[in-house]
C-alpha cells in the first residue's frame, strides 16, 4: 500500500526543514533549554521581543529528524 499525498507532502516537509532547518542561530535575548529525556533531544530556543511582541526567534540543538523540523517551523 503507497502513501498518500498528504502522508508525501509530511515527509518532504519534514525532510527539508530537518536538512535545511529555518531560523537556525541564536538571537539575543531570552533563551530557554528544552531537553526531551526520553530520547535526548536538546533544544535552545532563544527570542527577542519589543514590549510584548516578537521580533526574532531563533534555535540551536540537536535531535531527530522530527525535533528539528519541528523547531525549525
Amino acid at each position: 500500500m503507497g502513501l498518500s499525498k498528504l502522508q508525501n507532502l509530511y515527509m518532504a516537509v519534514v525532510t527539508e526543514h530537518s536538512k535545511a532547518p529555518h531560523h537556525y542561530g541564536k538571537v539575543e535575548g531570552e533563551t530557554i533549554s528544552l531537553h526531551n529525556p526520553t530520547c535526548g533531544d536538546v533544544i535552545f530556543l532563544s527570542l527577542k521581543y519589543d514590549e510584548d511582541v516578537i521580533s526574532d526567534i531563533a534555535f540551536e540543538g540537536h535531535g531527530c529528524s522530527i525535533s528539528v523540523a519541528s523547531s525549525s517551523m
